[in-house]
């Protein structure tokens, strides 16, 4: 492939992750992935959209870090714990931290999920103004990527608690929290560059294995499909899980559209495309199985990947999701 031809990827890989849905600000951000070491770091930006300074403008912003610390199983089955920080946002305020300096740890991977907090009480509320971002920087390969955190609106009046089981867990049932999705669409992805899956686990355990199935199509729609199973959150690149998402497989083993990027206009494509749906059929943990358990999850750049970085898609209508 020519430089012209790599130039052109480059861009296509810029223009996958547009979007004509505008998130809203929520009550709740997930930030699919965090990332700091020798040779990374990661920037969470939040900000409190409320400029009303009075009738409660305010609110103090919990971050929750989970931390995925390697085990002999492999990089899908870490052990996940979690670490806390808090943050008072005034109104119209914001926030800038590198995971480092927040978490206190040089090497840490995972992923955020930030909430509102009443800021007299300390109790989980209503406060749909939470915005944010998020920059990853991979210094020893040069690349990074920009996220935009999943947004999760509570369902009670604004400065209303929204804890209703009074569990202590964050409920995306339609009734504390939206619902989450029961299952997750990956928009397009390349062959080449090998870019990074996340998933989350948000089935409330974190100890839990997850059986999750793909349903793949390239760019012809021929249907391929794998399954794996996974550990409360994972990173990895697309060839790592599967050989169906790589460049030499889809061009050797499936009918290609000749139409489908083709890079140099000649009516040959250059560069292997499909998508993904991805489902999870069960979760066995500590506290029992469950079936159909949510998912939460992004594509992300890997260390030559074109594709950026961005959230996946999914269908809400599941009630059993929780933090």
């Amino acid at each position: 492939m020519n430089f012209r031809s790599l130039s052109l990827a480059w861009a296509l890989g810029l223009a996958l992750p547009l979007s004509a849905e505008t998130p809203r600000p929520a009550s709740v951000l997930v930030f699919p992935v965090h990332h700091s070491s020798t040779t990374a770091f990661t920037a969470i930006s939040v900000t409190n959209s409320n400029t009303n300074s009075f009738g409660g403008g305010g609110t103090r912003a919990l971050f929750r870090y989970v931390l995925a610390e390697p085990t002999a199983e492999g990089p899908l089955k870490p052990e996940c714990g979690e670490l806390y920080r808090s943050e008072h946002l005034t109104p119209a305020d914001t926030v800038t931290v590198l995971t480092a300096c927040h978490v206190g740890q040089n090497e840490a991977r995972g992923y955020l999920v930030v909430s509102a907090k009443d800021p007299s009480t300390g109790v989980s509320w209503s406060h749909n103004h939470l915005v944010g971002s998020q920059l990853v920087i991979n210094f020893g390969s040069g690349g990074f990527y920009s996220l935009t955190p999943i947004p999760l609106r509570a369902i009670a009046d604004q400065g209303s608690p929204t804890e209703v089981d009074m569990d202590g867990r964050l409920d995306f049932d339609g009734i504390e929290y939206e619902q989450l999705p029961d299952d997750l669409q990956l928009d397009a992805f390349l062959g080449v560059g090998d870019p990074r899956l996340t998933l989350i686990n948000f089935s409330g355990d974190q100890s839990a294995v997850v059986s999750v199935h793909f349903s793949v199509f390239n760019d012809n729609e021929f249907p391929l499909s794998t399954q794996f199973s996974f550990r409360c959150w994972f990173s990895e690149p697309l060839s790592s899980l599967s050989g169906v998402f790589s460049q030499t497989y889809l061009s050797n083993n499936t009918p290609n559209d000749p139409g489908e990027v083709d890079i140099n206009c000649d009516g040959i494509n250059d560069l292997e495309s499909g998508w993904a749906r991805i489902s999870a059929t069960s979760a066995n943990g500590n506290f029992g199985s469950t079936s159909n358990p949510p998912l939460l999850g992004a594509l992300v750049g890997g260390p030559g990947s074109i594709e950026g970085g961005r959230p996946l898609w999914g269908s809400i209508s599941l009630s059993n999701g929780e933090f």
